[in-house]
């Protein structure tokens, strides 16, 4: 029962998660045929009757997902460290 509640608690963040995490990739249009191309094998996968390969499908799909997500991150991260080496620079640059 607190499992329960729990989850229901959390499915609003989740949600938002998940699409938050959709219009990241989608922003990357090049990521497109290649999600496509994982969901093309794991429906196949499906279809076909075959749970073990369908199982790998999504493994390696969620693992690109994954990746994916991790260099967007290292990128925001990135791009924040300059920022504040720029204004640094400038907060140095202005009190001298």
């Amino acid at each position: 029962m607190v499992l329960l509640h729990l989850l229901r608690c959390m499915e609003p963040m989740l949600a938002q998660n998940v699409r938050q995490n959709f219009e990241l990739l989608y922003a990357r249009r090049e990521m497109l045929p290649l999600v496509s191309n994982h969901r093309t094998r794991i429906f196949e996968a499906i279809m076909a009757g075959e749970p073990e390969q369908a199982r790998e499908a999504s493994h390696r799909h969620l693992a690109f997902i994954e990746e994916i997500l991790l260099d967007r991150s290292r990128e925001q991260s990135r791009r924040e460290r300059s920022l504040r080496r720029l204004q640094q620079r400038k907060d140095e640059n202005s009190g001298s």
